[in-house]
C-alpha cells in the first residue's frame, strides 16, 4: 500500500492486497453474521443476548451501528482520507454491522465483500474528490483526529487506575 499522505493524489493498492482486504471483509462480515466475532469490543456483549435469543437480530444491527457510527464516520473516515492508510475502524466496524444486518448467512459474505471493495476502489476516488473541493477540509480532519489518537493511550492509564489505584495509574 502507498504511504502516500493526503497531499498526494494517488493511493495505490497491489492486486494482492486488494484481494486481501476484499476477503478479510467478507470473513469478517460472515464470522459476524454468525454471532463468532465482532470487531466492536462494545458490541461482544450483546451477542451473548443475541446468541440465547433474548433479542432479534435487527436489534443486535441497531446496537452495532449505534455503537460503530461515531468510529466510523468521525475516526476511521477522516483518517483514511487524511493518511491514505487503511484503518481497523474504516474496515472491520462495518463489516460488523453488514454481517448482522445480513438474513442469511450466504449474503453475509457477499455484503462484507463489497465493503471491502468499496473502500479498496472507493477510497482513491473520495480521496480525489476531496483534493478537487475549493477548501481544504482534509487536513483540518486530520487536525481534528489527532487529539482522537493521544486520547486512546489514556484507555490503559483509566483502566489501570481504576482497577489499582491512582499510585499505579501514574
Amino acid at each position: 500500500m502507498s504511504t502516500t499522505l493526503a497531499a498526494g493524489t494517488s493511493l495505490d493498492f497491489t492486486l494482492a492486497q486488494q484481494l486481501t482486504v476484499i476477503a478479510l471483509c467478507a470473513l469478517t462480515a460472515y464470522i459476524s453474521h454468525m454471532a463468532l466475532a465482532v470487531f466492536n469490543d462494545g458490541v461482544r456483549p450483546f451477542l451473548l443476548d443475541f446468541i440465547q435469543g433474548r433479542t432479534t437480530r435487527s436489534a443486535t444491527t441497531a446496537v452495532s451501528f449505534g455503537l460503530s457510527a461515531g468510529f466510523i464516520f468521525g475516526l476511521g473516515a477522516p483518517m483514511a482520507l487524511s493518511t491514505g492508510v487503511l484503518n481497523p475502524w474504516l474496515v472491520f466496524l462495518p463489516t460488523d454491522i453488514l454481517g448482522m444486518l445480513a438474513p442469511k448467512k450466504w449474503l453475509a459474505p457477499i455484503l462484507g465483500g463489497a465493503w471491502g471493495a468499496v473502500v479498496v476502489f472507493g477510497l482513491n476516488g473520495a480521496n480525489n474528490v476531496a483534493h478537487d473541493l475549493p477548501v481544504d477540509f482534509i487536513t483540518a480532519m486530520q487536525q481534528m483526529s489527532t487529539p482522537i489518537l493521544f486520547l486512546f493511550t489514556l484507555f490503559p492509564v483509566l483502566a489501570i487506575t481504576k482497577q489499582f489505584g491512582r499510585k499505579w495509574g501514574a
